[in-house]
């Protein structure tokens, strides 16, 4: 479960490392967001020796203090599987998207899952690693 202020991983080509949660989308009031949720981001460090951070447009897209729309791909608690499978990463991930929830780069280095990837099958599409 994430909160807010909470300071997760950006799994994603963009060149963004690290982001704080500042919103999670979906009813009025509610706190925490699991996965597949759509977030509200502020960018708190990025990679400019990144392949995609060569040219000033991608630089300036991405600076610092930018917010940006996020789904969350990894959360570092259990997931539960109907078959009676548990599932848990280490880190708590997100890729950066936009509002028709379509990624913003052009490759995802998380390990998704199959229920996520049937959910949002642009991510799927992108992604090489699923369980």
């Amino acid at each position: 479960m994430l909160r807010k202020n909470s300071k997760v991983y950006c799994k994603d080509n963009t060149g963004v490392k690290l982001v704080k949660i500042f919103q999670v989308k979906g009813s009025r009031h509610k706190r925490k967001a699991n996965l597949g949720d759509m977030v509200l981001v502020v960018i708190k460090a990025r990679n400019l020796k990144s392949k995609n951070m060569k040219n000033t447009r991608q630089i300036r897209r991405f600076r610092r203090g930018s917010v940006h729309r996020a789904l969350v791909v990894n959360v570092n608690s259990w997931y539960y599987r109907p078959i009676g499978i548990y599932i848990r990463w280490t880190e708590n991930a997100v890729v950066l998207v936009n509002k028709k929830k379509i990624p913003l780069g052009t490759k995802i280095y998380a390990i998704l899952t199959k229920e996520f990837m049937n959910k949002y099958p642009a991510l799927g599409s992108i992604c090489h690693n699923v369980i």
